[in-house]
């Protein structure tokens, strides 16, 4: 039986066969674990999370992105390079690295990108496909995790008011 699939990275639409076990998408290249696969399923089975996502401090804001690490980093470095979802690409130190999704919603303060717009909202992360952002305000959608960004509780990030008033 074929099913249909949606991309958590690029929001790609995808058919797979129900019997894989393990899939990837034709067009980012995202891998997945297929959720029931073999067996018999009411509606289309969801993807999981991809397991090699991590969260990484951009240092010109000082906000943790989602992204992947450009390769597997030895138990010594103190450093690796960080592909960032968005297409950007930076030397991160290890300490400003999240190496676990769970990790990170859990001890970062996360923030939402509303409807995609650019404006970024606080609030509560819940599932993982779907990923449902329920805003401090109250509003609620279901997330991409492209639209999320997270800061240490204590930390401040280096927002456009700090930049201008030079603290």
């Amino acid at each position: 039986m074929i099913v249909a699939l949606k991309c958590s990275m690029c929001n790609a639409n995808l058919q797979v066969n129900d019997s894989m076990t393990m899939g990837s998408c034709e067009y980012c290249g995202t891998p997945y674990k297929i959720k029931g696969a073999g067996q018999p399923t009411e509606g289309a089975p969801a993807a999981q999370m991809p397991e090699d996502i991590i969260f990484a401090r951009w240092e010109p804001d000082g906000f943790y992105y989602p992204g992947r690490l450009s390769e597997k980093m030895d138990d010594f470095a103190q450093s690796a390079t960080v592909l960032f979802l968005d297409g950007h690409g930076a030397v991160v130190e290890r300490r400003h690295i999240i190496f676990s999704l769970d990790e990170a919603l859990s001890t970062l303060a996360m923030q939402g990108n509303w409807r995609h717009g650019g404006v970024f909202f606080k609030g509560r992360v819940t599932g993982s496909s779907p990923m449902v952002m329920h805003y401090d305000d109250g509003d609620v959608e279901q997330v991409e995790l492209k639209q999320l960004r997270g800061v240490r509780p204590g930390e401040k990030p280096k927002g456009l008011l700090s930049r201008l008033i030079g603290s």
